[in-house]
């Protein structure tokens, strides 16, 4: 019986209350890197940073604002020096979160990512608009605030890994 006790008991403390996600706005940090798979281009995978603005709709559906701004990155072709560049995104998202201490989320959305890149004789930029889709886990760290990991597919050759803590209103 006391085995079954604390199993009982141990659990309990795992799964943690459910927190009703109450409507109300919530802003948020984050920090991560931009995965870069372009075929032929070797790139190193730049660090970024960025925030979150989101509203909660209340039991999970969320209407979220996201911008992230990648360091500078460095491009390659065949060992060869190539360019610079830094890659910046500006979403707008429909996301849900699973409700409890610990959740899942995914989100979907239209994103304008704007690539920037500086060779030895020439410069350019890149604007495209399009969906994105992500998804992640999180903690609920009490009422207020919540820790999220998310992977986002911004296009077909790049891809942000993120870690983020969001405050709720």
């Amino acid at each position: 019986m006391k085995k079954i006790a604390l199993s009982a008991a141990i659990l309990m403390g795992a799964c943690g209350s459910v927190y009703a996600q109450e409507p109300g706005v919530y802003i948020g940090v984050k920090g991560g890197s931009f995965r870069v798979d372009v075929e032929e281009v070797d790139t190193n995978n730049p660090t970024a940073k960025g925030f979150i603005l989101g509203y909660n709709l209340g039991k999970g559906p969320a209407i979220e604002f996201e911008h992230n701004k990648s360091d500078t990155f460095t491009a390659s072709q065949y060992g060869y020096y190539g360019a610079e560049g830094d890659i910046e995104t500006t979403a707008l998202y429909f996301a849900y979160r699973s409700e409890g201490t610990v959740f899942f989320k995914v989100k979907g959305g239209i994103l304008k990512e704007d690539v920037k890149a500086d060779g030895y004789y020439a410069s350019a930029s890149e604007s495209d608009t399009g969906l994105s889709v992500g998804a992640g886990f999180g903690f609920n760290l009490g009422d207020v605030a919540q820790l999220e990991a998310e992977y986002t597919i911004i296009e077909q050759d790049v891809s942000y890994l993120s870690l983020g803590l969001n405050l709720r209103f």
